[in-house]
């Protein structure tokens, strides 16, 4: 799929390419041959098309190793989380840890008890091509080279060393007490230990020698770099012939990291055992592949650090900043970010991954070229073949591309946005893809339930608007009455849970010898909204029941308040009227 995508993307330039040719003037003469040939005339006609036949070739042969964008391929969701990874981009390996809880005994203490089902599952372009289980309690590294996997797993208090053919047959497995670092190459397999000792076999998994060099190790092909967390001395060895050369070494107190990158290699060590646990007062060494020290710089704390494919750039992680350098150790740029959890690099771009996992791409300027928003924590990311490959609750695949990627824009509410059967985000949300067929579902317990299969082109932008849905309860005093919604019905009282989708509704309840019941109801997301529909007899089939106007009733009343008000002053002269003649 990695191949057809870039073989589909330059097809495209190169059609258009070919549109503008066609769309040139003919020439006269277009007869070339070695003996007795024709040329057209050299005109503007004639160099527009050598400018797009240099353009056409340009493309064909020099895009292979350039980018613009990143697009999100596929991703996977775990049980537990992803303990490591390794890859080539089409191929990729992940591993899982087994499950382990703690228990605690008078006489024992506390310890921890595993259930021994580490497993390894092999991808080939986001499908599982085949898994193993059952491996032990936990996978301490991985290696992927020339189709074949190479492991390090813990089993109880000893260690073993797997190679594994990318078809999943398991070429040889060897006891490896404490190992927790493994290389495979096209060679080699080399395994490190946590007591320091280095063990190289051959692909057919003889041991060809066993050397205490320190328990920080590095391999990039045909060299390797060790260096001691306890001593601090840094060895740079050459494998020549099942064996070793000692190119050169270099004293650091205590060594926390060592890394090969082009013709760079780079060490970070601290003065103390301390700091070194705390990772403050950091030293970072750059050296050529000869061992010449190009510079060293401190830093006051550390989170991570890593250099370039290429050897030029590095990326170092502090609690609270971001810093770019180039092979001279000068600051490029630098920038705010407070909760990072890994960097790595690749050419000239920095790839970031923060604990509330969001994925960064920033360019040698300082510009972010692409910004990736999981639901799920992110802590560990690689760079291999084009490819960005992060892990955590999950992993996630991205590609780097030639070709504008494509947009899918969810306009929901809220929800989980799943790809593929795989989390990705939250609703609302824009997502950079590369060119596919997906499966969108966007999900969100009893509000949203919305599943829509896609097909995005090349620089597409596709727009899927989701409405949430809404509860509806009609209850009624009378048996059986039905209830229509915007003229549909929907059954008879009791309605319950009946579902809608976002909006404005009419609701009418209707029964036999009843005046109808209607109402206006505004249903949000989520929302749960009852209705309680009383309806009145009819006093015949052809009349309603009469309801007298309020407001002549106040009328009324108010005549006869008006007149009592004026006849009782009146009946009072009357009687004393009355009174007064009679004494007389």
């Amino acid at each position: 799929m990695t191949i057809l995508m870039d073989v589909i993307g330059l097809i495209d330039i190169v059609r258009h390419v070919l549109l503008q040719m066609t769309q040139l003037p003919k020439t006269s003469h277009m007869k070339i041959g070695l003996v007795g040939s024709t040329f057209p005339k050299k005109t503007a006609e004639g160099g527009q098309m050598k400018r797009l036949i240099l353009f056409l070739f340009f493309i064909l042969f020099f895009t292979g190793n350039s980018f613009a964008y990143v697009g999100f391929w596929w991703g996977y969701a775990f049980t537990h989380n992803v303990s490591g990874i390794s890859g080539d981009g089409s191929f990729v390996v992940v591993g899982i840890n087994a499950e382990c809880y703690y228990e605690s005994e008078t006489n024992r203490g506390m310890y921890e008890i595993c259930d021994g089902n580490a497993s390894v599952y092999f991808f080939r372009n986001g499908e599982i091509v085949w898994s193993k289980e059952m491996l032990g309690d936990f996978i301490l590294s991985i290696s992927y080279h020339n189709a074949t996997i190479a492991l390090a797993v813990q089993e109880n208090s000893t260690g073993y060393v797997y190679l594994i053919r990318n078809d999943g047959k398991i070429l040889w497995k060897k006891e490896c007490p404490w190992a927790n670092n493994v290389f495979v190459t096209r060679k080699y397999v080399i395994v490190g230990d946590s007591r320091g000792y280095v063990y190289l076999f051959n692909r057919e998994g003889r041991l060809l020698w066993k050397l205490k060099l320190g328990d920080r190790l590095f391999v990039n092909d045909e060299y390797m770099i060790t260096g001691s967390s306890s001593n601090g001395t840094v060895y740079f060895i050459g494998l020549i012939n099942n064996n070793i050369k000692m190119l050169w070494e270099y004293q650091v107190n205590h060594v926390y990291k060592v890394l090969i990158a082009g013709n760079s290699s780079l060490v970070v060590g601290f003065d103390t055992y301390p700091e070194l646990y705390f990772k403050k007062n950091a030293s970072i060494l750059l050296f050529s592949r000869n061992g010449t020290l190009f510079w060293k710089r401190k830093f006051k704390s550390l989170v991570d650090v890593e250099i370039s494919n290429n050897g030029k750039y590095l990326g170092v992680v502090t609690p609270s900043e971001l810093y770019f350098l180039n092979m001279k150790g000068e600051l490029l740029w630098s920038k705010n970010i407070t909760d990072i959890v890994d960097v790595s690099l690749f050419d000239k771009s920095l790839i970031v991954v923060t604990r509330r996992g969001k994925i960064y791409v920033f360019n040698e300027t300082g510009k972010r070229d692409f910004i990736f928003e999981t639901g799920k924590t992110i802590r560990h990311t690689i760079y291999v073949d084009n490819h960005i490959i992060a892990s955590g609750d999950g992993v996630y695949v991205f590609k780097t591309l030639s070709y504008k990627p494509s947009t899918l824009r969810i306009l929901a509410p809220y929800g989980e946005i799943h790809l593929n059967d795989t989390y990705i985000t939250d609703a609302p949300n824009n997502i950079t893809l590369v060119p596919g067929r997906y499966e969108v579902r966007v999900i969100e317990d009893r509000c949203i339930n919305h599943v829509e299969n896609i097909s995005l082109g090349f620089g597409e932008v596709k727009i899927v608007k989701i409405r949430g849905i809404g509860y509806l309860d009609v209850f009624s005093n009378v048996s059986n009455a039905e209830v229509y919604v915007n003229g549909t019905s929907i059954g008879v009282v009791p309605i319950l849970q009946y579902e809608l989708s976002e909006g404005e509704y009419h609701i009418e309840v209707v029964a036999k010898g009843y005046k109808s019941y209607t109402q206006e109801v505004l249903i949000a997301p989520c929302e749960h909204k009852a209705i309680n529909a009383t309806l009145y007899p009819l006093f015949s089939k052809n009349s309603e029941p009469k309801v007298e106007n309020t407001s002549n009733i106040l009328e009324r009343d108010s005549s006869i308040s008006n007149t009592l008000l004026f006849l009782i002053p009146l009946l009072v002269v009357v009687t004393l009227i009355i009174i007064l003649m009679h004494k007389r």
